[in-house]
């Protein structure tokens, strides 16, 4: 389960990236930038997307302090 606030606190570390929208499906949250996917949060994970076109989780603390 994804939780809004740790949705938040990603979306606030990415915010100087203009137009970024967030999409629920299920078991994760989508991270689309101009309608392109380039990232997924499941559970407490944040997940990005590849030159080899396979999502690699981040490996730092990023607003986990804050959840």
């Amino acid at each position: 389960m994804v939780q809004k606030k740790f949705v938040n606190t990603i979306l606030e570390v990415l915010s100087p990236i203009s137009n970024i929208t967030t999409v629920k499906s299920q078991g994760f949250v989508g991270l689309y930038k101009d309608k392109v996917m380039f990232g997924k949060i499941i559970s407490q994970s944040v997940l990005f997307l590849s030159d080899d076109n396979k999502f690699i989780e981040v490996e730092t603390e990023i607003g986990r302090a804050h959840v």
